[in-house]
């Protein structure tokens, strides 16, 4: 019998759904956001929307979706299987390799050859582990996280650029108006604490967008953000922002982005701390008194399911994290 559930539950995935398993609701607490704008509140977001509108890709929807999602939004997790092969992992791996270039030169001229040699090392080990794959499309089975009835689904963790090897800890959901443009430009000018343009190694998410009319797969990072401001390698804050720029189209999340924030030691050899960074962009979009920003919506925790260590540093992820919505 339980052979035959598992068979049951990877066909209706694979042919046409997302079968959802052992349902468990994280627990949330919700911020009554202050809605009401001035003249210069005003003309920051029309500043804002005019910038974004030369970005491809950036979405200007006026105002929050139909029916948000909020704290008493279901969160499930999940097991999805997917098919992967070789080559694909081979095209992930050769692009995030050029895509990293920079970082390693930077790492290398900051922090000294070690730092750079280190991040060649991991790459050249993702490497071993694609050519050890079998040939031919294979099953994989992702732990992935189901938001909503029936809205978003993505990938627990990030992989790194072989697509087999876990990395990071999601904790972060921005979603309403909350697309990778129009977060990073929020962090960028207007948010409590400030976040830079940082640098990075790619990392990759899987989401599953064919139910919103998109497509399932795998996409590297948006955007690299940072709190510090010195030379990369660095002591840092640091968070990716990934989105595959396809609307929830059951009007919850609509347009939505996520994230990994952590804290990076001196040559980013690992990240040695999760929670103080997770509040730290909690804080970003609050003011000194717990109110949400003016362009700020709901913001309440959730379980992700991911608890656990990760990285050689061992830092300790207790698996709960933010969904964030931005109504502007």
């Amino acid at each position: 019998m339980i052979k035959r559930l598992t068979l049951m539950f990877a066909l209706a995935v694979l042919l046409g759904g997302i079968a959802l398993i052992a349902p468990a609701q994280g627990y949330s607490r919700e911020m009554t956001p202050f809605q009401a704008l001035t003249p210069d509140q005003a003309g920051t977001i029309a500043e804002k929307n005019a910038a974004l509108a030369l970005i491809r890709g950036t979405h200007t929807l006026a105002g929050p979706p139909a029916a948000p999602a909020g704290p008493g939004t279901p969160v499930t997790p999940i097991l999805v299987p997917i098919r992967f092969s070789k080559a694909e992992a081979l095209r992930m791996w050769t692009e995030g390799w050029t895509r990293t270039q920079d970082y390693i030169a930077e790492l290398e001229r900051n922090v000294g050859p070690a730092a750079a040699q280190a991040i060649r090392d991991d790459f050249a080990q993702q490497r071993r582990n694609i050519e050890a794959m079998p040939d031919g499309e294979q099953i994989r089975v992702l732990p992935a996280i189901h938001a909503g009835f029936g809205s978003i689904s993505y990938t627990q963790y990030t992989y790194q650029s072989d697509g087999v090897t876990i990395s990071d800890p999601i904790s972060v959901v921005f979603y309403g108006l909350g697309s990778s443009n129009n977060v990073a430009w929020w962090m960028q000018n207007s948010t409590t604490l400030l976040w830079g343009t940082g640098c990075g190694s790619s990392q990759w998410i899987y989401t599953w967008d064919a139910m919103h009319g998109g497509t399932d797969g795998w996409t590297d990072r948006d955007y690299d953000l940072e709190r510090e401001t010195g030379a990369c390698g660095v002591p840092r804050y640091h968070m990716r922002l990934f989105d595959r720029h396809f609307r929830d189209t059951h009007n919850e999340y609509d347009y939505w982005s996520i994230s990994e924030p952590h804290h990076d030691n001196l040559g980013h050899s690992c990240a040695d701390d999760w929670e103080t960074a997770q509040q730290k962009v909690h804080d970003s979009f609050v003011d000194g008194s717990g109110t949400p920003l003016y362009f700020v919506g709901t913001l309440y925790t959730v379980n992700f399911f991911n608890a656990g260590t990760f990285g050689s540093c061992g830092a300790y992820n207790n698996g709960i994290g933010w969904y964030i919505s931005i109504v502007n």
